[in-house]
């Protein structure tokens, strides 16, 4: 018997030497910091591989939040130096003490495009620049923004946010309704930078005009709308985003302080969507990209104390109960042909409330980083793989659960 104790011993010790390097300890390094979150790689998982002309990283990214609570995610990413595109491979959500509160496995081989200006593709940027200035003596510390771990770094501006947004307005417009508006933009911009690490990648211009005579003629000279385009957006719209630009119309001296977050934080998330996700992304579903940015508003409002998030609830819910006909399913409300049908059939109002109840929901389950990941990936991938690779369900899957909480909400 002690004869195989001490054969198992010494098994279980080869084990465990065997295996050691694969659960290293993690080293992470910082490599970016804004007010809210950290970012940080570890520094024992940084792999490369595939030919010098194709090289390819893969790496653990952590990003902390600032917020008192020690919460944190970490994402397991494969990422191509040729075209700066990547696999999100799996990520977990984990309170302070370490227990995973949600996790995400993707099994998708999908490569999807990001920029030098997220999270990932400016880490992922410095890596791959360190690693062909000094391939045989690579040290990813002497990036790191931790003064512990890289001595001679300088700190960082923690207030420097990304590509300019300018606020011009109309002279009839008062000074105090122009400074209320550069607020809710200034805050909006916080939210997506400070909070969640997305920038923008080119500035944008906001354009507030008096009224809708000044709309119109905006609409055709700064966005090159044909008239009788243009006679329809005035109709039916108080703004319009549209390339780098914003025009709105409705924000002056009697508008409620909701109106400027419900119109601007709406705007600037379709401005932050097309630089996510450029020209016509071929997985954009219309019902989660008007549901996102109506509800990117109600959260910035509950979050600068405007009205909370179960008021704005409470205030779509009872628009909708009231309608004789709305829409029953998000998948109806996919392209842009079928939105604009279901506008003319429900009302507009009725499908944006629908939409932005949709994404509540979604949010209530997943968070907002998914959110932002779906948008990345609709670039280059279709609806229905991008909203299983950044939700972990499938679009069925959603619908369904949806339908079941809204009629059980519009039926209290």
């Amino acid at each position: 018997m002690i004869r195989m104790l001490k054969a198992l011993i010494i098994v279980i010790s080869v084990l465990v030497c065997i295996v050691a390097p694969v659960f290293a300890s993690p080293n992470w390094i910082t490599m970016d910091e804004k007010p809210t979150l950290i970012y940080q790689i570890d520094a024992e998982a940084v792999v490369f591989s595939g030919e010098e002309s194709d090289k390819q990283l893969e790496v653990w990214m952590k990003t902390l939040q600032k917020d008192g609570t020690g919460s944190y995610t970490v994402a397991h990413y494969l990422v191509k130096e040729n075209g700066l595109s990547f696999i999100l491979k799996d990520r977990t959500m984990n309170s302070a003490t370490g227990v995973v509160i949600s996790s995400f496995q993707n099994t998708s081989d999908k490569w999807s495009v990001t920029t030098p200006n997220s999270p990932i593709g400016s880490s992922a940027t410095r890596i791959f620049a360190e690693y062909r200035r000094n391939p045989e003596g690579f040290n990813l510390k002497v990036l790191s923004n931790n003064l512990a771990t890289a001595p001679e770094a300088k700190a960082k501006d923690t207030n420097r946010l990304s590509a300019g947004i300018t606020v011009k307005a109309d002279p009839q417009l008062s000074p105090d309704v122009v400074d209320k508006a550069k607020m809710v933009v200034e805050e909006t911009r916080e939210f997506y930078e400070h909070k969640y690490g997305v920038t923008l990648s080119s500035p944008i211009e906001v354009l507030m005009v008096a009224n809708k005579e000044n709309y119109r003629k905006a609409l055709m000279e700064v966005f090159k709308l044909t008239p009788s385009a243009a006679d329809k957006w005035t109709a039916h719209t108080n703004g319009i985003s549209q390339g780098n630009g914003i025009i709105t119309s409705a924000l002056n001296k009697g508008a409620p302080t909701w109106v400027y977050y419900a119109l601007l934080c709406h705007e600037l998330t379709h401005n932050y969507q097309r630089q996510l996700a450029p020209g016509m992304p071929p997985g954009k579903m219309s019902w989660l990209w008007e549901g996102m940015a109506d509800m990117v508003s109600a959260q910035i409002m509950a979050d600068k104390g405007v009205q909370t998030l179960a008021q704005t609830r409470k205030t779509w819910l009872d628009y909708m109960r009231k309608q004789p006909n709305r829409p029953l399913d998000v998948k109806v409300l996919g392209n842009q042909s079928q939105w604009f049908k279901a506008e003319e059939t429900y009302g507009d109002v009725t499908v944006i409330h629908f939409a932005g109840l949709a994404v509540d929901y979604l949010v209530q389950q997943k968070g907002y980083n998914p959110l932002f990941d779906y948008v990345r990936l609709a670039a280059t991938t279709d609806g229905p793989s991008a909203f299983v690779t950044a939700f972990g369900m499938t679009l069925d899957q959603f619908s369904a659960d949806f339908q079941s909480y809204i009629n059980g909400k519009l039926a209290k």
